[in-house]
């Protein structure tokens, strides 16, 4: 496996935490996050289970309705930012929810983003997730990626 990816299969729901525990170090304080899976393969599930590795008070839930949810981690000195942007349809709803401000502060900030589709062009790298679903298991790939 290259260091520039990172691979785990996931079967057990108890085995999720360990998983984000890898990925978050094999990461190397990456800020910003990008996770594409098919609806219900556990992309906000995974970010809950990388919360609760930062100690996050809350549990995290989709963002969908709200678009957006802050955390705080008494592990990291800056907030976490989790976006869902399925239900947005053009980058202009980027522009009106004010989606370039949060990125301005990164790093030090954390954003995770849900269905990022429409918020790569205002991105210059990234921590890419894509979760697939096989035999009841969750295959969880990640990659750096620079688009600049």
């Amino acid at each position: 496996m290259q260091e520039n990816s990172f691979y785990r299969k996931v079967c057990q729901l108890s085995d999720l935490k360990d998983c984000a525990e890898a990925l978050l170090a094999w990461a190397e304080g990456e800020c910003v996050w990008i996770f594409d899976a098919p609806m219900g393969a556990g992309k906000t599930t995974l970010i809950a289970a990388m919360c609760q590795v930062l100690e996050v008070s809350d549990v995290p839930a989709s963002p969908t309705y709200a678009l957006v949810h802050h955390y705080t981690s008494p592990k990291l000195a800056h907030n976490i930012w989790h976006f869902d942007l399925y239900r947005l349809e053009s980058t202009r709803a980027l522009y009106d929810i004010g989606f370039e401000t949060y990125l301005e502060h990164t790093p030090p900030d954390v954003i995770l983003i849900e269905w990022p589709q429409l918020a790569i062009s205002f991105l210059e790298s990234c921590i890419a997730v894509e979760i697939g679903v096989e035999d009841n298991c969750r295959m969880i790939k990640a990659e750096k990626k620079r688009f600049v």
